[in-house]
């Protein structure tokens, strides 16, 4: 992994969901670290001084985006001081900072390895990267996406789901929300929340695959203790941690 590196960026585009959640784009001052789909960044709103050294309060943030992309993407829910900050500070032009990369939240699979992988909410974010990788050069893996949200508004990232559904061979995608309404979505959406029994459903051989989990402590504490019981391998359970 490359050494974390201390980057000031502009912010050059906020898509606000709803008023909770939202996504960032930044603008590095210069090339980005080498970094690998599924990792993190901490993210600073108040001014770094690289003289004195001292780094400010900062949050950590899947990285959204693909390696070779110029500009590096995020997505958060307002759920504390430091998101509520985010949601009235942050504007178009607003210079930040970023520290990256971070974590080992990485695809490792052979290319005939079932893939399932669980969102919940903004735990999309680093399944995007995971996605946006495979559909840039494909390593034949099969990817299945489990994806939750409260209400349709909140997928994230849909026009590269779309995508995938039509390039990316053996690529599924189970959508589900708690609020169905009308919506423009080009892909199918269940009513309902995630469920054990959905994720182990989307398996074709739920005994061999490998699952990754992203979203909401609660949520990935649940599915762990699930797939533990029947009895799937520790190691063929992977968790977004960022550690």
């Amino acid at each position: 992994m490359a050494n974390p590196i201390k980057l000031k960026c502009i912010v050059s585009s906020i898509i606000n969901h709803d008023d909770a959640v939202s996504t960032i784009t930044m603008t590095p001052s210069r090339r980005l670290p080498n970094f690998k789909p599924g990792q993190f960044l901490h993210l600073a709103l108040d001014p770094f001084d690289p003289t004195v050294g001292f780094w400010p309060e900062s949050r950590v943030f899947s990285i959204a985006s693909m390696p070779l992309d110029p500009d590096i993407t995020i997505a958060y829910g307002v759920k504390g001081a430091f998101t509520k900050r985010m949601r009235e500070e942050l504007a178009v032009g607003k210079e930040v900072w970023i520290r990256l990369p971070y974590g080992h939240f990485g695809l490792a699979a052979s290319p005939d390895e079932e893939i399932i992988l669980v969102a919940g909410g903004t735990g999309i974010t680093p399944f995007s990267a995971f996605i946006l990788n495979e559909l840039w050069r494909s390593s034949g893996m099969v990817l299945k996406l489990v994806y939750g949200v409260k209400k349709p508004d909140l997928f994230l990232f849909t026009d590269m789901l779309i995508e995938a559904m039509s390039r990316l061979s053996g690529f599924k995608l189970f959508a589900f929300s708690e609020e169905i309404y009308d919506n423009k979505m080009l892909f199918s959406i269940n009513k309902g929340s995630l469920s054990f029994d959905k994720i182990w459903e989307a398996a074709n051989d739920p005994a061999s695959a490998t699952f990754y989990l992203s979203g909401p402590v609660n949520m990935i504490n649940s599915l762990k203790a699930g797939l533990k019981e029947k009895g799937i391998n520790p190691e063929k359970i992977k968790i977004d941690e960022w550690e």
